[in-house]
């Protein structure tokens, strides 16, 4: 397919399709583009059919697709369908095989792959239409592996493989220590991990440096790494990191985050997405009881509707705030802290009022996220960005497991620096710790660097959580009950450890993964990234 002006514009989506369109859309709660976009799918399928050593011909085959296509013809009355909305990024790319083999150049022909895939649902909806929405299922599964929607590649298909990080080196062997970072066998069960230590131990070096090893391991594998300080995105070190691993800076306001983050893939619930969202906002608003949640609630759901019915996956931080006043104001209430603070939120441009990018692929950028500039709103930001990072890892597949090796595909890493700032109470950290629960099988894992061990002891889950410790020197001996869960060690040997915490070198630290010739955990020497790097 030649992505030239022949293919812009739009094609007319004929009689069959009209209404089918709407109804599939409703009762299946998705977009009317991703309904074409199954439609198209089908279409291509169908001609795709024909030869069998395309991946396509399997829709065709397994599904049972026989009706005959009809590529001469094509409807001139009916609604108007973007191309652009069809072909979203990725999507030409997902075509382009089925398409070069067709010699598909046209609008007139993408208007008739469209019409074709249309007639074959119409026929299956006219004799039986639970049928129908059955077979509008199987496809759209199909079309999420094979023909991804809203842009998703298809490098799923092709597993990752173990991903190997290179920590440092066993100061008493002076053997490398690596970790396997997709691994889950043993007591390997998930690759979330800590790192914690006192200001100037190395915690900030330290996460560099595994991330610059993941990008240099993994070149599919994405990161978003939220600067709190702003101490990792300035200077040589900030300019080095971006630039060996390819991260876009993003500094809110500056220049805002390129996500909506009330954008949602098609397939989403709606109602439930403004339920999570008052839910979130509430862990950040102390003073928000449940009559405010609930006016979110409602004006959210509004605004998804509307939102919807523009063409949109979802409405803008201003829309939204636009809907809550709105019933603030014919309930005649007065202005309290919910809408001071999306008053705040939405008067400065912090993130886009439209994404940038389709959601469904926001792990697999490479962004640094620095906070440092937004003041007393930095909080609510990191929640709210932490929020959208968990809907969109709820509505993907789990990620593809490989039996063979044991090793799961990571999508990419949220890298979350000053953790502590999060962490300060259970239900204010109720939105990273939900990300943290579903990183294992979304395949993506949270890196969280913070000043203690002992920051985590207010919600045992994290021992479970997040298995893996990166322990630099701490001001005051660390919890025993914590350090003894982190480096898997027993009461006496973690009693031990604690003191010896407090007399580590700069870059020096106790992990399980680096153990001397007892099984006992040994001191690493954990690589900073300016050694990693091309930067002195």
């Amino acid at each position: 397919m030649h992505a030239d002006a022949a293919l812009k514009g739009k094609v007319i989506l004929g009689t069959p399709g009209t209404g089918l369109r709407y109804d599939l859309s409703q009762s299946l709660s998705v977009m009317p583009e991703d309904v074409d976009r199954v439609a198209l799918s089908i279409g291509i399928a169908l001609i795709s059919s024909q030869r069998h050593d395309h991946p396509l011909s399997l829709l065709a085959e397994t599904r049972g697709l026989r009706i005959k296509p009809d590529q001469t013809s094509c409807e001139t009355r009916g609604v108007e369908v973007s191309i652009e909305n069809l072909l979203k990024p990725g999507m030409m790319e997902c075509f382009s095989d089925a398409c070069r083999f067709h010699s598909i150049e046209r609008s007139a022909e993408i208007g008739c792959l469209l019409n074709n895939g249309y007639k074959f649902l119409a026929e299956l909806h006219d004799s039986m239409e639970k049928e129908t929405l059955r077979m509008f299922r199987l496809v759209a599964e199909y079309v999420s592996q094979a023909l991804p929607q809203s842009g998703e590649t298809l490098v799923e298909q092709d597993f990752t493989g173990p991903i190997t990080l290179l920590l440092g080196k066993n100061t008493e062997s002076g053997e490398d220590v690596r970790w396997v970072l997709n691994r889950e066998e043993g007591q390997d069960t998930a690759p979330n991990l800590r790192i914690a230590g006192s200001q100037g131990k190395g915690k900030s070096q330290a996460l560099l440096g595994l991330l610059y090893s993941l990008a240099a391991s993994s070149e599919n594998t994405g990161f978003i790494l939220l600067d709190y300080k702003g101490d990792l995105s300035e200077g040589a070190t900030g300019d080095a990191f971006r630039s060996s691993t390819g991260a876009r800076l993003v500094r809110p306001p500056e220049s805002p985050v390129p996500i909506n983050p009330f954008d949602l893939p098609g397939n989403s619930n709606i109602e439930l997405a403004a339920e999570v969202f008052s839910s979130t906002l509430a862990s950040i608003i102390p003073q928000m009881g449940g009559c405010q949640q609930g006016i979110v609630d409602r004006a959210l759901a509004q605004a998804y509707r509307d939102a919807r019915l523009a063409g949109h996956p979802g409405p803008s931080l201003m829309e939204a705030r636009d809907a809550v006043r709105a019933i603030y104001e014919n309930e005649r209430r007065k202005d309290d802290t919910v809408v001071v603070a999306l008053d705040r939120l939405a008067g400065k441009p912090i993130f886009a009022s439209r994404s940038e990018i389709d959601v469904v692929n926001v792990f697999r950028q490479r962004w640094v996220v620095d906070l440092s500039k937004l003041g007393e709103l930095k909080t609510y930001v990191a929640f709210i960005l932490m929020h959208f990072l968990r809907q969109i890892a709820e509505s993907i597949p789990d990620s593809p497991f490989d039996r063979r090796t044991n090793t799961r595909t990571i999508r990419g890493v949220v890298a979350i620096d000053e953790a502590h700032h999060y962490l300060q109470t259970g239900r204010k950290s109720q939105p990273l710790a939900q990300l943290v629960r579903m990183g294992r099988s979304k395949g993506v894992p949270v890196f969280l660097s913070s000043q203690s061990l002992d920051d985590f002891r207010g919600d045992t889950a994290w021992r479970e959580l997040v298995p893996n410790n990166i322990l630099f020197a701490h001001g005051a001996p660390p919890d025993v009950d914590s350090l003894q869960s982190a480096l898997r060690v027993d009461a006496r040997a973690a009693k031990n450890l604690a003191s010896s915490c407090l007399k580590l070198d700069q870059f020096v630290a106790y992990s399980h993964h680096s153990v001397d010739g007892s099984g006992q955990p040994a001191p690493v020497r954990i690589t900073p990234f300016f050694e990693r790097s091309s930067i002195r």
